[in-house]
């Protein structure tokens, strides 16, 4: 799940490695979406707030 926050491919890559199975790919596949859009709404959010020169 932690990978699918910081929307790395990579740690998830590892964490199979690791792990020899595929249940870290169900923690990534359902918190993944939830980040990109969080951060998308975050820097509308912030684009918002912050006073334009």
């Amino acid at each position: 799940m932690l990978a699918g926050l910081h929307t790395q491919p990579a740690v998830l890559g590892y964490t199979l490695e690791q792990t020899h199975n595929d249940l870290p790919n169900l923690g990534y596949a359902a918190v993944y979406p939830l980040a990109t859009i969080a951060k998308i709404l975050c820097v509308q959010l912030l684009l918002f707030l912050l006073p334009l020169g």
